[in-house]
């Protein structure tokens, strides 16, 4: 089955006849994060989205692997233990719009601003998981 974002994904193919390709890799981020099997058409989406952001990565994927202190290639466990986790907590701990609208930005000023407000939810989250731990 298809992750919510590779539907979205397959409908932005069928309307558009060029869909951008950073499309891709928000579809790929959404596949990952959502544990969906990587398999068939899940694991083409998250490879093209892979090679999407390791070679033309946005100003968000750039402003939140810098937040969290990232250097080296993206890749699923990237998007699994660092890019979902951060964009997740935003919905988990307050609105989800944050977490939209740095995906959406262009600017890497504002980008980097966003970042700072997501990686601020993440170690809030982390706070909470440790607290609930010990």
């Amino acid at each position: 089955y298809l992750s919510g974002a590779g539907v979205a994904l397959k409908i932005a193919q069928a309307l558009l006849d060029y869909p951008a390709p950073e499309f891709t890799a928000l579809a790929a981020i959404g596949t990952v994060a959502d544990l969906v099997s990587l398999t068939n058409e899940n694991r083409a989406i998250v490879q093209q989205g892979i090679k999407v952001m390791n070679n033309h990565p946005s100003v968000a994927i750039e402003a939140l692997l810098s937040q969290a202190g990232y250097n080296d290639a993206i890749n699923e466990e990237t998007i699994g233990f660092i890019i979902g986790p951060r964009l997740n907590a935003v919905g988990r701990l307050d609105d989800a719009s944050l977490a939209a609208e740095l995906l959406m930005c262009e600017s890497a000023e504002e980008a980097e601003f966003l970042a700072e407000q997501v990686e601020h939810f993440n170690q809030e989250r982390k706070d909470i998981v440790q607290e609930i731990a010990d």
